[in-house]
């Protein structure tokens, strides 16, 4: 087992280096149902249980990867923004979590959006991860239990990143604010500037 993942790991680390040689990474793999980038050291961190019994998620996990050091080469101007606006657009706690939530949404969707201008044949690994990950959130986030506002910031995740996956009962309890969100996200992928004007808005 041990020595089939790091033959994977190697494997997914030049994955991501073809994604940009010129931007630097290291990839690791944790121990856990997680993925991230530490920005300032550019480690990427990918979830090795998926790989433990078999193969079977390979192109799950290559996607997720891929997904991160997409983080690395496109996400460090989102950041300085979101430092530098903040307290103007949020004056509470919870504002600038929600900030950094739809922040969140939309820099995913856009950075994916990059790769398919630079690394075309990769982009079936990210639809793998994206369609993985979904169908394991797709009962909580239809869950009736969540509360008027969550359940909205769920709609406005669906309209950004599965918006194929909106059932009619959705679109109708939320058909106002879908024309809203509409309205700001139509051409708020398009460029870096667009990702602001979109968020902020």
């Amino acid at each position: 087992t041990a020595s089939r993942l790091l033959k994977h790991k190697r494997h997914l680390d030049s994955l991501c280096k073809v994604v940009d040689p010129t931007v630097h990474h290291t990839l690791e793999f944790a121990h856990a149902n997680t993925g991230y980038t530490n920005m300032r050291t550019h480690k990427i961190i990918v979830d090795g249980t998926l790989l433990e019994r078999n193969d079977d998620k390979l192109d799950v996990l290559s996607g997720l990867a891929i997904h991160e050091k997409l983080h690395v080469i496109h996400s460090m101007p989102l950041m300085k923004w979101q430092n530098e606006k903040k307290y103007e657009l949020a004056k509470t706690y919870g504002q600038r979590e929600l900030l950094h939530s739809i922040a969140n949404i939309v820099e995913d969707e856009y950075i994916e959006r990059q790769l398919s201008k630079t690394c075309a044949g990769y982009v079936h690994y990210i639809e793998a991860c994206k369609e993985h990950y979904f169908a394991k959130q797709e009962e909580v986030m239809n869950s009736k239990d969540l509360s008027d506002f969550s359940d909205l910031i769920n709609t406005f995740l669906m309209l950004v990143r599965y918006p194929s996956k909106i059932s009619m009962e959705r679109r109708k309890r939320h058909a106002p604010h879908i024309r809203v969100m509409m309205t700001a996200i139509r051409n708020g992928i398009d460029s870096r500037e667009a990702t602001y004007t979109c968020i902020e808005t």
